[in-house]
């Protein structure tokens, strides 16, 4: 009989549409079938908008606002239009108190508050306290005006801002930050736009007291990957042991740097600790210096140290990797040559003044000396001196030389195979000087044995005429 005890106003205003059961409970309904009531309250209306329900109240001024129908701990739904604000779960406190309602809020869940105007707060211990806030999950906190948190104990305490994750924490005006435990740091202004204050972060940090972030932008758009402080468009910080950047075009690596600190363009390969490898073209449109941050003051300026086989270093690729450097003396101002081949002793140098070069001669570089033939006059009769143009220039200029074909079984020293696969011949004309001089010295041989002949012959000349001379007088 307990389930029978209505008000009858309540009777009256429901004719026709209410229903009294034996059970323990109510049961609400315009159809004389309806079942016995599942709870103390049920509403049964199978047919179309049947079962709808409408508690209807009006929303008050707050100097004339009531408080609510029940505040404290408690388990309840409770509707509250005086505030037009909607609670529902379990509170051990007072978060459901009038002061702690805000006009046209909802908190569902277990000690949510929802004090701010038009906020809501969902989940455990959740609390949206500014206006147009939310706060969802566990323990998360939206505090300023438009802020959201949800995840697990995220905090939004800048207006605008949203806190997102786990251990977030969003402090400045408009900044969205998502992750774990990102970096906490002293913002400008909490409701304001200052360039200098985060506006988007991903913290990837791993407990309060470890905190760090992958990614961070700022409201004037420096973007920082693994920094948290970026101090450009684009500041990237790799750890030690991570490779720093990689850009692909349609799955094809064209820039990357590496832990080592190397960075290549134009193909995935190693490069050098600390250094550059280029693979392909590189153009560029201003001075280039490298090796000092001094302004350049040429198209290509290199600086480079005051040591041996330090320079300009050309190297060919193969397995031989050969290789010229190039050093400027910085006591006589010569331009030194270093060679793979040479290693640290230079093969030779240009001089700073004259422009003359000048190969490194010492004798204890050479080996296998041994002094050249005598027939050398004999072997420049046989060479033949030309006046030729080169057919890659047709109406070029004359010069003057010798074939390398002609020089080759003559002077086989003087004649180099060049190009990668020896296909033609060099001259080394400069080893004509040595040919000139040992030529001159076989020829001085010879004038020195003609000079002793002509001395014998003036001497017997004068013999011959100091006899005759003695016949005449003696006649």
């Amino acid at each position: 009989m307990r389930a029978r005890i209505l008000f009858l106003p309540v009777i009256i205003i429901m004719s026709f549409a209410f229903h009294v059961t034996h059970a323990q409970g109510v049961m609400i309904s315009n159809d004389p079938s309806a079942p016995e009531p599942a709870a103390l309250l049920h509403v049964y209306g199978p047919e179309e908008e049947g079962g709808n329900i409408l508690f209807e109240g009006e929303f008050k001024d707050p100097v004339f606002q009531g408080p609510p129908p029940a505040s404290y701990e408690g388990t309840r739904f409770m509707w509250y239009p005086d505030k037009a604000a909607l609670r529902a779960g379990q509170v051990t406190g007072g978060e459901w108190n009038e002061n702690q309602i805000g006009e046209h809020s909802v908190a569902l869940g277990y000690n949510t508050t929802a004090r701010g105007n038009f906020s809501l707060a969902a989940g455990q211990n959740t609390s949206a306290t500014g206006i147009n806030c939310v706060a969802l999950g566990y323990n998360t906190t939206a505090s300023v005006a438009h802020s959201t948190a949800m995840g697990y104990q995220t905090i939004a305490s800048g207006a605008y801002s949203t806190s997102v994750g786990s251990w977030t924490v969003a402090p400045s005006g408009f900044e969205t930050v998502i992750g774990r435990y990102n970096s906490l740091y002293s913002q400008a202004s909490s409701a304001g736009w200052i360039d200098t204050d985060r506006l988007f972060v991903i913290g990837n940090g791993t407990a309060s007291d470890s905190r760090s972030d992958a990614m961070v932008v700022l409201k004037n758009g420096r973007t920082g990957i693994g920094v948290s402080d970026p101090q450009a468009w684009l500041h990237v910080n790799a750890a030690a042991d991570n490779n720093a950047l990689r850009v692909q075009i349609d799955g094809i690596t064209k820039l990357f740097m590496t832990a080592s600190g190397g960075l290549t363009a134009g193909t995935l390969s190693s490069a050098p600790e600390n250094g550059l490898y280029v693979f392909g073209e590189a153009r560029f449109n201003q001075h280039v210096n490298i090796g000092t941050n001094a302004t350049p003051e040429a198209a290509l300026h290199v600086r480079h140290a005051n040591l041996v086989n330090e320079g300009i270093r050309i190297q060919n690729r193969g397995a031989n990797l050969r290789h010229w450097t190039l050093h400027t003396n910085n006591g006589q101002g010569t331009l030194i040559l270093y060679s793979s081949i040479s290693g640290d002793t230079p093969v030779g140098n240009f001089n700073g003044s004259t422009g003359a070069y000048t190969a490194t001669s010492n004798r204890h570089l050479k080996g296998d000396i041994t002094a050249m033939t005598n027939n050398t006059l004999e072997k420049l009769r046989e060479l033949a001196p030309s006046r030729y143009r080169y057919l890659r220039d047709p109406d070029g200029q004359f010069t003057l030389g010798f074939i390398a074909e002609d020089v080759l079984p003559v002077f086989p020293e003087l004649v180099e195979s060049v190009g990668e696969n020896g296909e033609n011949l060099a001259i080394n004309y400069a080893g004509f000087s040595v040919v000139a001089i040992k030529a001159i010295q076989e020829q001085q041989v010879m004038i020195q044995k003609q000079q002793e002949t002509i001395d014998k012959l003036k001497f017997q000349i004068a013999e011959l005429e100091r006899i005759k001379q003695l016949i005449t007088e003696s006649r």
